[in-house]
C-alpha cells in the first residue's frame, strides 16, 4: 500500500491530499504543518475572492486553469455547505488615460469566455454606490468564500478518507468484518452530513460577522469531543450520564458507527430518530441564518 506525505497545511497541501485520497483510495496519507492549524499563514489572510481569471492571456494554461478552479471551488462549497457568494467584482478607470486599458481587458475577458460587460459611471454605481470613477469593466463571475473555512472542510475529508481503509484494515487484522449491517452506513452518513453540514453554515456565517465565534466553536467542539463516547462505549459510563449520550447526535452518531463496524448490528432506532430529526434541524437552521444574511457577507468582508 502506497504511503503519501504532503508538506503544508495550506489549501494547496490540503487539496493535493484531498485528491490523492480521492485517486487512490487505498493509499494512506500524511499531511505535515508546522503550526497547530491548517491554514495558518497565506490561505487563511487572503482576501477570499474566487478569481474569474480576467488577467490572463486567453488560451493560456493560467486562464484555462483559473476557469476550471472558479467551477471546482464553488461545486466543492455546495457539496459541502460552505458558504460563498457570486457577486461579481467592479474593475474600474479613475482617469481618462486608464480607458484603453480597461478596454483591452475587456477584450481578453471575452476572449477567455467570461461574462463582462463596459459600464460608465452612472452603471457602475448601480452596483456600488460609492465608487468613483469614469468607466468600469463588470466582471459577473467573481466570487467570495473564506478559504480558511474550505482549508479545514478539506482537511476533514482527508481525515476521513484515509480512516476509512485504516478501519478496514484493522477488521481485517481482527477478522471483524461488517456484516449486512454495513448496509445501514450510507444513513448514518447522510445523518451526519446534515449536522455537519448545519454547523459550519451557522459557524461559517456567524464568523463573518463576530470573528470570535471561531475561537468559541473551537473550545465548544473540544468540550463535545470529551463528552463523546469515542473511546469508550456510552454503556461504559455512569448511568447519570447515558441520557446526555442519548440526547447527543454525535453520540449517537459515533455509536452507529460502533456498531456497524465493530459488532455488526443495526444502529439502535430511537437515537438514531432523534439525531436523523435533530441533525435536520440544525441543516434547516444553518442554511436560513445564511440565507437571511447572505446579501450582507460582502459587506461584511
Amino acid at each position: 500500500m502506497a504511503h503519501y506525505v504532503v508538506i503544508g497545511g495550506g489549501i494547496v497541501g490540503l487539496a493535493t491530499a484531498y485528491q490523492i485520497t480521492r485517486e487512490y483510495p487505498h493509499a494512506t496519507v500524511t499531511v505535515l504543518e508546522k503550526e497547530d492549524h491548517v491554514a495558518a499563514h497565506q490561505t487563511g489572510h487572503n482576501s477570499g475572492v474566487i478569481h474569474a481569471g480576467v488577467y490572463y492571456k486567453p488560451g493560456s494554461l493560467k486562464a484555462q486553469l483559473c476557469r476550471a478552479g472558479t467551477v471546482s471551488m464553488v461545486d466543492f462549497c455546495e457539496a459541502n455547505g460552505i458558504p460563498y457568494q457570486i457577486c461579481g467584482k467592479l474593475i474600474v478607470a479613475t482617469d481618462p488615460a486608464e480607458v484603453p486599458r480597461l478596454e483591452s481587458l475587456h477584450e481578453r475577458a471575452i476572449a477567455n469566455g467570461l461574462p463582462v460587460s463596459l459600464l460608465g459611471p452612472e452603471q457602475a454605481r448601480e452596483y456600488e454606490p460609492h465608487v468613483s470613477c469614469v468607466a468600469a469593466l463588470h466582471v459577473a463571475s467573481t466570487g467570495i468564500v473564506d478559504y480558511g473555512l474550505v482549508s479545514r472542510t478539506l482537511a476533514n475529508l482527508v481525515a476521513y478518507l484515509v480512516s476509512v481503509p485504516i478501519l478496514l484494515a484493522v477488521c481485517a487484522a481482527y477478522d471483524r468484518w461488517p456484516s449486512a449491517a454495513l448496509l445501514w452506513l450510507p444513513l448514518v452518513l447522510l445523518i451526519e452530513e446534515a449536522l455537519i453540514v448545519g454547523c459550519c453554515l451557522v459557524i461559517a456565517t456567524l464568523n463573518v460577522f463576530y470573528r470570535d465565534v471561531q475561537h468559541l466553536a473551537g473550545v465548544v467542539l473540544t468540550l463535545l469531543f470529551y463528552l463523546t463516547p469515542v473511546f469508550y462505549r456510552s454503556d461504559a459510563a455512569h448511568e447519570a450520564y447515558r441520557l446526555a449520550f442519548t440526547l447527543s447526535p454525535i453520540a449517537v452518531l459515533v455509536d452507529a458507527h460502533r456498531r456497524i463496524f465493530f459488532h455488526g448490528a443495526a444502529p439502535a432506532m430511537g437515537p438514531l430518530l432523534l439525531a436523523a430529526l435533530t441533525s435536520g434541524a440544525v441543516c434547516a437552521l444553518g442554511w436560513t441564518v445564511y440565507r437571511r444574511v447572505r446579501h450582507d457577507i460582502v459587506d461584511a468582508i
